[in-house]
């Protein structure tokens, strides 16, 4: 026979010889049945214990959203390394195999090369006809070119491209603390429903236990029949607490799992909270932190690097393009034609007259330099006004904790004196129910203002930049 039933069994035999009145029999139960009694039962598969730190570990090295994140870099280091190579002699080969639809003939009128030669005569002596039939012919064109003037502009545009690299870069340290937060904020959220899922849980085992016992009483007309429905009621209420809290508690593993790119279904426990606390919190601190690790500032002075250099790439282009070329062309079954012809110098290719094209674009990049100007500024002021409202929120939330810590203190004081009251019968059973329902409801709502403290912990964290 277990605990209970003894128990259960004890109080029947006493019940005739003490005359227990109902509000002093549920005072027994109470006190003989208190919930940490009813919880201390052996599972038979404690979940594993998941902490922040595993958490946060987990997500930053599984989570899909960050290897997006981390693909979109490599593929701008792959674009970086391509763009270097334009600072290199650039090797073209051209190929044209082709058949001739009509014969190619050259005409050479007599003396077309001189004439009246002593002892020769004309070249040629008579008219000349030379002709290439409708045959197979090949032409081929090797080149290599080395940019000259063009590396100033390739420098410009290659600056460019490594700050659009490092820009990406900023984003992932964004991403990374936005996926941080999410799971931050998800696993305090998760830490109180957990335990407000354990306290319903212990709330359901006690209440099972008084509705057996007061069942038998109600029998032995020892308990008004109200007594008993007030209690299954409860014990109704507390069950479907129950299951809301578990289904919640679920859903929110899923999110948490998500999240760490792990398997959705896999089930765990999350580890206690520690006490709220301001000691380490300075505002000017924090704001001075912000304005040095925030990914959005970062990437707002990037990209007015990258308009400064995109507004001096486009200036360039008022420089002519000079290369040194070599080249080598080739001609097969081709009459009349050199086989091979080879040639080196200087190129140069100029835009002398554009319709004030190229003003109209430098005029186009110098107003985007203002606007990321503007923007830099826009970006400080927002990322001071986050900190300074996100740093006011702990506060705020701080300030909660400490108001809803008393709140549950009072409740179980007066649980307590109620208490007291119903062994002297000074008051009534539904009395001593509500001061019990008002501990837990101030437990809730400590629980709650300390899930909403370490939230704010969190997004101030993430206000400031911290990696």
């Amino acid at each position: 026979m277990g605990f209970l039933q003894v128990v259960s069994a004890v109080i029947q035999m006493l019940l005739p010889r003490l005359k227990f009145r109902p509000a002093l029999v549920a005072l027994l139960l109470c006190l003989l049945f208190p919930p940490g009694l009813l919880s201390q039962r052996t599972p038979a598969a404690d979940p594993q214990v998941l902490t922040l730190e595993e958490a946060v570990d987990l997500a930053s090295r599984q989570n899909r959203q960050i290897r997006i994140s981390v693909l979109e870099v490599e593929k701008l280091d792959e674009n970086v390394s391509a763009f270097r190579t334009h600072r290199l002699p650039e090797f073209k080969l051209a190929l044209l195999g082709s058949m001739l639809l009509t014969p190619v003939s050259f005409e050479f009128q007599q003396g077309a090369f001189g004439c009246c030669y002593p002892n020769v005569g004309p070249i040629p002596a008579q008219d000349t006809s030379i002709t290439t039939p409708r045959r197979p012919t090949g032409y081929f064109l090797n080149s290599v070119s080395q940019p000259l003037s063009q590396l100033y502009k390739i420098s410009l545009s290659l600056h460019s491209h490594e700050l659009a690299r490092d820009i990406s870069r900023e984003d992932l340290r964004q991403k990374r603390h936005e996926v941080r937060n999410q799971v931050t904020r998800l696993y305090y959220e998760l830490a109180q429903t957990q335990s407000a899922l354990d306290a319903s849980t212990q709330a359901v085992e006690f209440y099972t236990e008084l509705d057996r016992v007061t069942d038998q009483f109600l029998l032995q007309q020892v308990v008004l029949k109200a007594d008993s429905i007030d209690v299954k009621m409860r014990l109704a209420r507390e069950q479907l607490e129950t299951v809301k809290r578990r289904n919640d508690l679920e859903t929110q593993q899923e999110r948490l799992n998500q999240l760490l790119g792990r398997d959705l279904r896999l089930r765990f426990r999350v580890s206690p909270t520690l006490s709220p606390s301001l000691a380490e919190l300075d505002l000017s601190v924090a704001q001075a932190r912000a304005l040095e690790q925030r990914p959005e500032l970062r990437q707002a002075q990037l990209k007015n690097q990258q308009a400064e250099y995109d507004r001096r790439a486009k200036k360039a282009e008022y420089i002519p393009d000079v290369s040194l070329s070599v080249q080598h062309l080739s001609f097969v079954n081709v009459e009349m034609l050199p086989s091979n012809v080879a040639s080196a110098g200087l190129s140069l290719t100029w835009e002398p007259f554009d319709w004030g094209r190229k003003r109209h674009e430098l005029a186009e990049k110098t107003k985007a330099v203002e606007q990321s100007v503007a923007a830099l500024h826009e970006t400080e002021a927002q990322v001071l006004v986050d900190v300074d409202a996100q740093f006011r929120k702990v506060q705020e939330t701080f300030a909660s904790v400490r108001v809803t810590q008393l709140a549950m203190e009072a409740a179980k004081e007066k649980l307590r004196v109620t208490g007291d009251a119903y062994r002297l019968q000074a008051v009534r059973l539904d009395q001593v129910l509500e001061a019990q329902t008002g501990v837990a409801s101030s437990a809730a709502q400590y629980q709650r203002a300390q899930s909403s403290y370490w939230q704010a912990r969190a997004d101030l964290e993430k206000a400031t930049g911290e990696d």
